[in-house]
């Protein structure tokens, strides 16, 4: 593994642990076991660790809500199979939050970041109108930003009061989604 991997693997453990402002590169850098200029060469400001954290991170999210999605054989599953996605993650020992969430909360006004935490969160937004429009619902793109924030609030609610069952809750929304051909249970 290179020492970027490894700088941006640790950055990302401790953002999710801790938030970004409390994790100063200094104890990233030393957990990482790097030096100040390999850090930097890699890393020129903690902002920019910061957008490849939220990149990195939005790439594992992509790839595992995606793998469990696809693993559905009926369109009428796949919608389900992310909800019981996120009820799997709220249930892993190193489920502290949305990292997007915490982005955007610790950096309000940083564009770049805001911008790596839209492009996330439209994302999903955009695979959940995928999921609705292979399903037959109905207002396919405004139900999307609904179970999206339902989604978000989930995440919110189970990191909060420890509570995996938050997305089976945010589920309930989804099956009133009219137009569906067939709900799960």
């Amino acid at each position: 593994m290179s020492k970027r991997t490894d700088i941006l693997e640790t950055a990302l453990a401790l953002f999710n642990a801790n938030g970004y402002i409390a994790v100063g590169v200094d104890r990233i850098r030393d957990e990482a076991g790097a030096s100040k200029m390999t850090l930097y060469k890699h890393f020129p400001s903690k902002d920019v660790l910061i957008r490849e954290v939220l990149a990195l991170r939005h790439q594992q999210l992509a790839d595992a809500i995606t793998r469990a999605v696809e693993a559905a054989p009926k369109p009428e599953e796949r919608l389900r199979c992310l909800f019981e996605w996120h009820h799997q993650w709220f249930k892993q020992p190193d489920f502290h939050g949305c990292m997007f969430i915490k982005a955007l909360d610790e950096h309000p006004r940083h564009a770049a970041i805001i911008d790596a935490v839209r492009r996330h969160k439209q994302w999903l937004t955009q695979l959940i109108t995928t999921l609705l429009a292979e399903m037959g619902a109905t207002d396919t793109e405004q139900w999307a930003a609904v179970l999206c924030m339902q989604l978000d609030g989930a995440i919110v609610h189970a990191a909060l009061f420890d509570d995996p069952t938050a997305a089976d809750r945010a589920w309930q929304v989804a099956c009133r989604v009219p137009g569906c051909r067939k709900k799960n249970g």
